[in-house]
């Protein structure tokens, strides 16, 4: 029966793989690949020809029942495969604890598995894409797959090797140095965690020097020879310790800075293969040259963020779709703001609490605010003025309430008056929410309000008595404050 031939066809096809680039993989020839897809080589298969179909199994298969379908249709006996094509295609036998020859097996089947892991990587290396913001391939992300798989197990049989080669007093060493890594990560957590609660209740000065502080120390402690669970722990500690840094800086407007925290975190969650992290950060790193007016290039990364967080948690979507929408109004594309502030108002609705940048009780107030904004910006001021009622409402119903949301939500109102043409009342709000953003320290709402001002000075409506008293009251407020961004 001509089934194998198919069968090879289709895990091919699924791996997104040409003839020619698979064949580059395995060292063949496009022909020999055709001819077996045709069922074109006689069985059973010999030799070099057995070799590499075996490689090909190792390299396509994505399940073990998936492997023995390909053996049975190749007629290729399992019984008859030898330990090493055994390791390849993950048919890893276990080797009992307490046996004679515990050692000694272990000692062989780790040789085994390091050979298959270094093909793991030479693959993995061959497959990965090179452009950021990157698209993964079926076979790029098996790849990856097969490879974390082998090294925990590889982990897994070292830590029993470990553990028959140490005495008992080299064994309680080995607890007492985990227990002391165990105590001083859950030390940096409680860091962060405070820092994070801290830029929430406006410190921003203080948090940046505690995690500037902290950030090195974790670092290098990635390269120290620890455990895999401490390596992973401390990775996931930098990359909430990059993304704080990052929403500070860009908070005080200075972009390049937020914008190499943010990408620093994009990659250490690429690292550690977390999804949700990956396409935060990636989203996180369009909105900086959003605000840095490189709007192409911006919306590429969010929506580039937004087709990888497929599979990522409600929440997590939520807030890239949150930012994608702010990118389209900001744009002017009315229909792709509407469907998309939509999709994310339905996913947040139903979403439980996140973690640092998406937090539950953030999500009424910024879609509100989000939508107020964009009709602003299309040119519907009461619409825009709607909206941030609503918001300010919502604000109402939140655990905490920090005066940058307010500074935010004046500021948008007031210009939302001055549009309109009310400019007594709008300079109000905007004197008020300028202030509120001086007090939590929040260059990014105080050079609003300068903007605005400079606007105003270009129009009809720069000699009114409000917007000469706006422009005394930044100018007070600035001369009392440090050159040095706060």
């Amino acid at each position: 029966m001509k089934q194998f031939g198919e069968f090879l066809s289709n895990l091919r096809s699924s791996a997104g793989l040409s003839l020619e680039e698979l064949g580059k993989l395995v060292g063949t020839s496009r022909s020999t690949l055709s001819r077996l897809e045709n069922d074109d080589i006689p069985r059973p298969f010999k030799s070099t020809m057995r070799q590499l179909v075996i490689t090909l199994a190792e390299l396509l298969c994505t399940s073990q029942k998936e492997t023995e379908r390909y053996l049975e249709l190749a007629d290729i006996e399992r019984s008859f495969l030898t330990n090493i094509e055994e390791i390849m295609l993950g048919f890893i036998s276990y080797i009992l604890p307490g046996s004679s020859e515990e050692a000694a097996n272990l000692e062989h089947v780790r040789g085994l598995c390091e050979q298959r892991y270094h093909q793991l990587d030479v693959w993995e290396q061959q497959l990965q894409p090179h452009q950021l913001p990157r698209v993964e391939s079926n076979s790029y992300k098996q790849m990856r797959r097969k490879k974390q798989e082998c090294a925990l197990f590889l982990k897994e049989i070292q830590q029993r090797l470990d553990v028959l080669n140490q005495s008992p007093t080299s064994i309680t060493l080995v607890t007492d140095i985990n227990q002391a890594i165990n105590e001083r990560l859950d030390q940096a957590e409680s860091i962060i965690n405070l820092a994070w609660e801290a830029w929430f209740g406006s410190r921003p000065k203080q948090i940046a020097r505690e995690i500037t502080k902290l950030l090195p120390t974790l670092e290098r402690m990635i390269y120290m020879p620890l455990a895999t669970v401490h390596v992973l722990h401390i990775k996931e500690l930098v990359i909430r310790c990059h993304g704080l840094l990052g929403t500070i800086y860009l908070d005080a407007l200075q972009n390049d800075s937020a914008l190499y925290h943010y990408i620093q975190a994009y990659k250490f969650a690429e690292e550690i293969h977390d999804t949700n992290l990956t396409a935060t950060y990636l989203a996180l790193t369009g909105d900086v040259l959003r605000q840095q007016n490189d709007k192409a290039t911006a919306l590429n990364y969010m929506e580039n963020a937004r087709n990888r967080a497929a599979d990522a948690d409600r929440a997590t979507l939520g807030h890239i779709l949150q930012l994608l929408a702010y990118t389209y109004g900001d744009i002017g594309n009315e229909t792709a703001f509407e469907q998309t502030i939509s999709e994310a108002t339905d996913l947040l609705a139903f979403a439980g609490e996140g973690r640092d940048t998406v937090r539950k009780e953030f999500i009424p107030f910024e879609v509100y605010e989000i939508r107020g904004k964009a009709n602003r910006d299309l040119g519907k001021p009461l619409n825009a003025l709607t909206y941030l009622e609503l918001a300010e409402k919502s604000l109402d119903k939140a655990e905490s309430v920090t005066p940058r949301w307010q500074a935010l939500l004046g500021i948008s109102r007031g210009q939302v008056f001055c549009d309109a043409s009310d400019i007594t009342t709008g300079l109000d709000l905007i004197s008020k929410g300028f202030i509120l953003a001086y007090q939590c320290h929040s260059p990014h709402q105080m050079n609003r309000v300068r903007k605005l001002l400079r606007k105003l000075g270009n129009s009809l409506s720069r000699n009114h008595p409000e917007v000469q008293n706006l422009k005394g009251l930044l100018y007070e407020t600035y001369m009392r404050m440090d050159n040095d961004v706060l």
